[in-house]
């Protein structure tokens, strides 16, 4: 039964009404996004590396590039919610991100054979990346309406496991990836095979993910919604929310570096920093589990605390290997493999709850305009990170071949990767979550102590009344970094 089958069950929002038919299909999407997002990654670093020979702080300006579309998102999801195409607010716009995407990495892919300026490289990266923003953040949209209408129990559940898929299919793109850098000569030609036949699985599932054919939503007016959007974002708790992502998401790291130092000083092979990639998002696809299992309940500033805690003295084992420390001990390739593992759970631990808190806050009508603002400042916190990483490499002289103030940079970033613990109350209590209205009829009073809260308003992160499941994003796939 597919979504032109009159005989289709549908719900109010458009979405199949049938659970396990949304599920499978958020399932296989959340899947081919996370290849999708993934398998470039490697073979992109490889080619700036060793084809294009650009200096540690060149590939940072270079691949910050492909962030800059991620701040476009709230527009993405503004158009979603408000401007349907042929009558359907979601669908149409996936398809249009999904096949665009494959134009554009068939650009990278002929560039790959040629020796194209960087200028060009940033520049192809910029669309490719603004093509894919489009349909995630219409993906996205799609799940935190489920979202928000999970029981109390299960609250996180739909969120967490489409996380996991994406982890999953990261773990699959990288495995690619590594293959086809030993097969493929030129290695972005693996890219467009790979993304073109996982496009056509998305595009084939997303009739049974989005709206209705020829739902109609009752259209508010691009004025009126922008003052309730106003309205929305005046709010204490949002504010307060969005500005420790922010925080968060901007601290520089000192990754890429090292990579050069890896394959330069500790010759590590293409297949042993593909695995990183492979084993980083392993990690996640099995702290998302461990996440939707047991950590779901757990306040988020405990969760976001020992994250942070966590991380910024692990930066600091990088120092181990950098001065060979453990070299007679522990080969370099398990420490770095164990520190990588151990960063990327830390990583997600901190990363679910933040996501959920940004579904959770998401009023009804605007779930596309306001999670993807959430997901747009973490992709700002991304680039001003790549932006300093490269500023801090290029001041202590890190180059492809000189290494000597890598210590420096290390020790630095550690140190303001544990900052935000000084802005942890920015982030809320449960009880300081009111009920979000929905969207266009704005009342953004907080509910008065033991009062009656309908139901479908009901959305606080950790109580909220409705059945359903629960996803997130990215994402863009959350940057260890």
């Amino acid at each position: 039964m597919t979504a032109s089958d009159p005989g289709a069950s549908w719900d109010d929002d458009g979405a199949a009404a049938d659970p396990a038919r949304f599920r499978r299909s958020m399932c296989v999407i959340s899947f081919t996004m996370g290849v999708t997002l993934c398998l470039p990654v490697l073979p992109v670093k490889i080619f700036l590396m060793d084809r294009a020979r650009v200096q540690p702080a060149q590939m940072a300006f270079v691949l910050s590039a492909a962030y800059a579309p991620r701040l476009l998102k709230p527009l993405f999801g503004y158009c979603s919610d408000l401007v349907p195409i042929c009558g359907e607010h979601r669908r149409p716009y996936i398809v249009l991100g999904i096949v665009l995407n494959v134009v554009s990495w068939s650009v990278l892919a002929l560039l790959g054979y040629q020796s194209p300026s960087l200028a060009a490289i940033g520049v192809a990266l910029f669309f490719e990346a603004l093509t894919i923003c489009l349909a995630d953040v219409v993906v996205d949209g799609v799940i935190v309406e489920r979202a928000k209408r999970e029981a109390a129990r299960a609250a996180g559940g739909l969120q967490s496991t489409s996380w996991m898929c994406r982890s999953a299919g990261a773990v699959v793109g990288g495995l690619v990836a590594m293959v086809g850098l030993d097969l493929f000569e030129h290695p972005l030609t693996i890219i467009f095979v790979t993304l073109s036949t996982t496009s056509i699985v998305s595009l084939c599932n997303v009739s049974t993910l989005c709206d209705r054919p020829g739902q109609h939503r009752a259209a508010a007016r691009p004025s009126t919604s922008s003052g309730d959007l106003y309205r929305f974002w005046s709010n204490g708790v949002l504010l307060r929310s969005t500005l420790f992502v922010a925080i968060l998401s901007c601290h520089p790291s000192p990754h890429d570096a090292f990579l050069y130092f890896m394959r330069k000083k500790l010759h590590f092979s293409t297949d042993l920093v593909g695995g990183l990639e492979v084993a980083r998002h392993a990690a996640y696809f099995v702290t998302a589990g461990v996440f939707r299992t047991w950590l779901r309940q757990v306040p988020i500033r405990r969760l976001v605390q020992w994250k942070l805690v966590v991380q910024g003295v692990l930066g600091l084992g990088l120092l181990l290997v950098l001065f060979r420390v453990v070299s007679g001990v522990v080969p370099d390739a398990l420490f770095i493999y164990l520190d990588r593992i151990v960063w990327a759970a830390c990583s997600e631990i901190g990363f679910m709850p933040v996501v959920i808190l940004a579904a959770r806050l998401s009023p009804d009508g605007a779930e596309g305009t306001v999670y993807a603002t959430f997901m747009s400042l973490m992709a700002l916190g991304a680039i001003v990170s790549q932006q300093v990483s490269g500023v801090m490499m290029d001041l202590l002289g890190v180059r492809n071949d000189d290494f000597t103030f890598l210590w420096a940079m290390i020790v630095i970033c550690s140190a303001l990767h544990s900052l935000p613990l000084l802005f942890l109350r920015l982030l809320p209590d449960e009880a300081d979550l009111a009920p979000r209205p929905k969207y266009g009829s704005v009342q953004m009073e907080a509910a008065a102590p033991g009062a009656d809260v309908p139901d479908s308003s009901a959305v606080a992160i950790g109580r909220t009344t409705a059945l359903d499941d629960d996803g997130g994003l990215d994402i863009l796939l959350p940057d260890d970094d």
